[in-house]
């Protein structure tokens, strides 16, 4: 008799537990907050039509990540001055303005302003690199001009300096919605081949 009250109370302590992860996941599958966006005073873009290419898209509207988050985390990121994230920009525009390797040039030796020459340009990766076959992030076209124009060593994948400089580039797409030229060379293929995994 003892070992059916065992069972029992271990049997309604795991229906309870259940119950309540399945709070949590309906928790986080709910609908997305009605609220506009605003970071240092500028409107941001949280839903934009779906692309019409390539066909057959899922949704006829994106919505941006955003809109899901816990309101907590939805006010961090609307605060440059609370978003920890901004403290790689930061580190970021220190880089872009470092002199690096033989060539003695920094990021902004050739591309200047930042905030002019890199609108948008976060917002347009991954391209086509035709020179090796395959798509490009920001990260590869980043080690492409360090090599390249300052002749300077890469980075090692994931390093800080990367995160920093990378964090950086794509802020200045703030508020531009992302959109991947899928007709340039085989990025169609890449993308299929995205959707299969």
């Amino acid at each position: 008799m003892g070992g059916n009250c065992v069972k029992k109370t271990v049997i309604a302590l795991l229906s309870v537990s259940c119950l309540g992860s399945l709070t949590l996941v309906s928790g986080a599958l709910a609908d997305p907050v009605d609220e506009g966006l605003s970071i240092d005073g500028q409107e941001m873009i949280t839903v934009a039509p779906a692309p019409s290419e390539p066909e057959g898209h899922p949704f006829d509207k994106v919505r941006s990540g955003w809109l899901y988050r816990e309101a907590e985390t939805r006010q961090v990121e609307s605060d440059s001055f609370e978003n920890p994230g901004m403290l790689n920009v930061e580190r970021g525009e220190d880089i872009w303005n470092t002199v690096e390797g033989a060539a003695g040039k920094s990021c902004a030796t050739c591309h200047e302003d930042a905030s002019e020459s890199m609108a948008g340009v976060g917002a347009s990766y991954p391209k086509w690199d035709a020179a090796n076959s395959r798509p490009m992030n920001v990260e590869l076209q980043i080690d492409a001009c360090r090599t390249e124009h300052m002749q300077a060593e890469p980075y090692k994948f994931d390093a800080q300096d990367q995160k920093d400089l990378t964090a950086f580039i794509k802020h200045q797409s703030l508020g531009t919605p992302v959109e991947v030229d899928l007709a340039a060379g085989e990025m169609m293929s890449w993308w299929e081949r995205g959707k299969e995994r």
